[in-house]
């Protein structure tokens, strides 16, 4: 070959090889059916250039490879040296000399290697571990084929009984020209749209390659088994005249509630469903919404309070999961937006898709949301949905937070209404249960000031009760709750700081127990608390309450209040430290320790919970006796506690006397009169 042969040849080969290139490129670009810029496309238009991309080049590559492949070959015998260019018999000889070293330089220097993706034997052979082949999972898939197939109804058959059943979908949707698609990984035979607008996957018949199916469509009937699905095994595609013109599919199923499985698919699927011949209940997810609006083809509603109900088990529902998805009737939970109000009330939104191709569900059993930007802008908006919601009820009780969450959103949610609970002390045992009721700023007559239980001990919280009964009900205590902070209502609201106490004893001497802090930070309490227990005249009690006035904290005495009892600090035994003015009943004293420090031991060798209490009910009993009594005082109360423990038994002897007599160094005795006037004498 000459010099000009090769040339020429050259030239031919490149005018083709661009001549084909032109057209794949005008073809692609054809498909796409978008503007010539195509920094402008949109995902479809790149999704249908790369689809007509994937078919120009089966048709057209293994030409123009090819053609490269013969260019190159020409490009490097132009560039080789030789000596008689045009001279037949030297051309000869050079380029068998040529050939000989191009040969050997292929042992060093390897041609260009083009690769691209393709589904290996063992991903065939383990297709059916792709899906967990359950009943649920099989329902959800055959139930999207249907309703892309454009069926407007679907019947489903469960006959025979555990463990031996058969279940029969059958739609009316346009059937399956081609039943090879159903065994071939990733292939499906959907229009472009729904390719696109769902992200159909072609995999979903896979589900049942465990069980294996019998397919029947539009006049054909194959039955699928594993080895089918596998590659393993060829099934057999049978003339079949009776077979539906949409799909049916049969196999067997040993699933003992196979029935409220099919309820719990059909109940968000947009088309109706007959189980056994019987009209499936079937709802939209927006049907309990407080609130719905569209954006970008999203249905967002809003649902106020419990929304476990969206899903078959509430248990497939992790603490972060407040929003569910409805994919065409396939429910999907993820983290969501929600807002919850001060008295539980709980505020969700969640999405139904309408048309939303960048909704992306993880394949192939779309049991998971793909975390992409539509789904944050969709979370975001979802987020403001909820707090429009709340704007058009009458009132709210949203934390400050949330207030504060919405207003960056633009939703003006307006002043909440604050209700308060009614502070109680908190009980350390279970038999007297705390009881609260509602407050709400603005309604009530009396001014209500804070307590906040984290910041008091049980000494503190008996104290305040104590001061609280002295009031005759003029003081009203509501329980503080921080997520009411920053509402300008609230935070005016005085709070309790502590109660500061003045004891005068019977010596005339005056003793103060500080029991309150210096400010919200300090919990340094600075007193002359003692921990002994000591009976004394008087006890003046200062309620001291802390509210901020100018953006500062002012600390004053709200009330001032003689009281029976006050408590000055916990001690290492039963009964904390106290004083107790000596006009107190023993048995207000007593009541008081048993209601405010009791605690029952857990031990395994301890006593019962009732054992307990009734023991240190009786302590508590005899510590206020011994302390506010004379001996025969305290002796006298208990033998009349006693007696009255005995008047059932007393009732049963009638009419009559009974007199206790008590000798020096004798044992007492007892006589019983009776009206019929017979006498009984007993030695006690």
């Amino acid at each position: 070959m000459t010099t000009d042969m090769i040339t020429a040849r050259l030239t031919g080969h490149r005018n083709r090889l661009s001549h084909l290139e032109d057209i794949f490129v005008a073809s692609c670009e054809r498909a796409a059916r978008a503007c010539p810029n195509k920094a402008a496309w949109n995902r479809p238009a790149w999704h249908r250039y790369l689809h007509a991309a994937e078919a120009e080049e089966r048709r057209l590559g293994p030409e123009i490879r090819h053609l490269q492949g013969e260019i190159a070959h020409l490009e490097a015998l132009a560039a080789h040296p030789r000596s008689a260019r045009n001279s037949p018999t030297s051309f000869a000889m050079e380029r068998n000399s040529f050939m000989s070293q191009a040969f050997a330089r292929t042992t060093t220097t390897a041609p260009i290697q083009r690769i691209r993706g393709t589904i290996g034997s063992k991903v065939l052979a383990k297709s059916p571990e792709l899906f967990n082949q359950s009943l649920e999972t099989i329902l959800t898939e055959t139930l999207q084929n249907a309703r892309r197939a454009g069926a407007t109804s679907v019947d489903i058959e469960i006959i025979g009984t555990t463990p031996n059943m058969t279940m029969t979908i059958r739609d009316n949707g346009h059937g399956i020209t081609n039943l090879a698609v159903l065994v071939t990984f990733g292939a499906s035979s959907w229009d472009e749209y729904t390719d696109v607008a769902e992200n159909a996957a072609g995999m979903g018949m896979f589900s049942l390659a465990s069980r294996g199916v019998t397919v029947r469509s539009r006049g054909h009937k194959v039955t699928l088994s594993r080895e089918v699905f596998t590659g393993n095994a060829d099934a057999a595609v049978l003339p079949d005249p009776d077979a539906p013109a949409g799909t049916e599919l049969m196999f067997p199923i040993t699933e003992e509630h196979a029935a409220n499985l099919v309820r719990q698919a059909a109940r968000f699927y947009p088309v109706p469903v007959r189980l056994n011949e019987s009209q499936v209940p079937q709802e939209c997810l927006t049907d309990k919404a407080v609130y719905t609006i569209e954006w970008q083809g999203l249905r967002i509603a809003v649902i106020r309070g419990d929304f476990s109900y969206l899903v078959p088990s509430a248990s497939t529902l992790s603490r972060h999961c407040k929003m569910v998805i409805n994919f065409f009737g396939h429910l999907v939970a993820t983290s969501g937006p929600h807002a919850e109000e001060v008295d539980g009330k709980l505020w969700t939104a969640h999405l139904d898709v309408v048309s939303a191709p960048d909704l992306q569900l993880v394949l192939p059993t779309r049991n998971q949301v793909i975390e992409n930007n539509f789904l944050r802008a969709a979370r975001q908006r979802a987020h403001r949905a909820i707090y429009e919601a709340i704007a058009l009820q009458e009132h709210h009780q949203l934390p400050f937070s949330n207030f504060e969450s919405a207003r960056q959103l633009g939703v003006d949610l307006g002043e909440p209404r604050i209700a308060l609970q009614r502070w109680v002390v908190r009980r350390q045992h279970r038999h007297w249960p705390s009881f609260s009721t509602d407050y709400i700023l603005g309604n009530h007559a009396n001014e209500i000031v804070l307590a906040d239980p984290q910041t008091m001990d049980p000494v503190e919280e008996a104290n305040l009760e104590t001061f609280r009964d002295k009031t005759n009900n003029t003081l009203t205590i509501a329980k503080a709750e921080p997520r009411f902070d920053g509402y300008q209502e609230y935070d005016a609201l005085p709070r309790i700081a502590g109660i500061n106490t003045e004891v005068r004893g019977s010596d005339g001497q005056s003793t103060i127990y500080n029991r309150t802090t210096a400010s919200p930070d300090d919990d340094d309490k600075d007193s002359a608390n003692s921990d002994a227990q000591d009976v004394v005249d008087s006890i003046t009690a200062h309620l001291v309450v802390r509210q901020r006035r100018t953006n500062r904290l002012v600390q004053n005495v709200l009330l001032t209040h003689q009281i029976p009892f006050f408590f000055t600090c916990p001690t290492d035994t039963d009964f904390p430290g106290f004083v107790v003015t000596k006009s107190t009943n023993p048995t207000f004293l007593a009541d008081a320790l048993v209601l405010n420090f009791f605690h029952a031991s857990d031990d395994a060798e301890a006593d019962s919970h009732e054992t307990q209490l009734e023991a240190y009910a009786a302590d508590a009993l005899d510590l206020a006796r011994s302390l506010l009594l004379t001996a025969r005082e305290a002796a006298i109360a208990l033998i009349v506690e006693n007696l009255r423990s005995a008047t059932w038994a007393l009732r049963r002897l009638g009419e009559g006397t009974v007199t206790i007599t008590i000798r020096q160094g004798r044992p007492p005795e007892m006589l019983v009169q009776g009206s019929d006037g017979a006498d009984t004498t007993t030695t006690l």
